[in-house]
């Protein structure tokens, strides 16, 4: 007597494909063809912490501090040395999360397009690579050359380090600020006791050691040299 499904008996036709699954089933797990030839293109994001947002609020806090603010430095911390590894950067210190939560992004009014000097391209620090999935990340779905710069500065305004310490003119300034102008200038607010400088973020000198999210000044600078 032949076995029995849940309509009846099974024919030898049925069995077969029975025994097929089984056995696909069995190399569920397995690789399967070479993948060598398979090629990943991972791009970064605009908005590590995006899950946390569309989560909405946990209503746990601590310290005055939300945990959607506890948790989205580490979201971008994994999130830019995961982009590192991808790139094929060798690994190498992990980025320190800011201790403050950034401050929220304000809708800032398009300005106007403008001239602007464009230096040669950056020597050291990430690879072109990289450079080229920063860019490409912070100018999604812009139109036009200052919608792109703008999209570059909010990128630096969310995730470099500051305050800052570098040499200008052979003088030691604290860079206490990244701004936009309303001439279309993204510049470094530099603070020396008193006296204020603003400076093209073209310009700045390099500060060492590299404070964490100076990434973004690179990409900025790669995608303002000449093309």
């Amino acid at each position: 007597m032949g076995a029995q499904g849940l309509f009846g008996p099974i024919g030898s036709d049925e069995m077969d494909l029975v025994g097929e699954l089984t056995d696909e089933a069995g190399r569920f797990w397995e690789a399967g063809r070479d993948l060598s030839s398979v090629r990943a293109e991972p791009r970064a994001v605009a908005m590590p912490d995006a899950l946390l947002r569309e989560l909405g609020p946990s209503r746990l806090s601590t310290g005055g501090r939300t945990l959607e603010e506890l948790l989205a430095p580490a979201y971008r911390a994994i999130a830019a040395a995961a982009l590192r590894v991808a790139a094929g950067d060798e690994p190498g210190e992990p980025e320190k999360a800011s201790a403050a939560p950034a401050p929220p992004t304000k809708e800032r009014p398009r300005p106007r397009r403008t001239a602007v000097h464009r230096p040669s391209a950056p020597s050291g620090g990430p690879s072109r690579a990289l450079l080229d999935k920063l860019v490409d990340a912070a100018t999604v779905d812009c139109h036009n050359e200052s919608e792109e710069r703008t999209g570059l500065f909010e990128m630096i305004h969310e995730y470099l380090e500051v305050p800052f310490v570098t040499t200008l003119l052979g003088v030691t300034v604290t860079v206490a600020a990244i701004d936009l102008t309303a001439d279309d200038q993204i510049v470094a607010v530099c603070e020396r006791g008193r006296e204020v400088l603003r400076v093209s973020l073209l310009e700045l000198p390099l500060p060492r050691p590299r404070p964490g999210g100076w990434d973004w000044v690179d990409a900025y600078r790669h995608w303002a040299r000449p093309r």
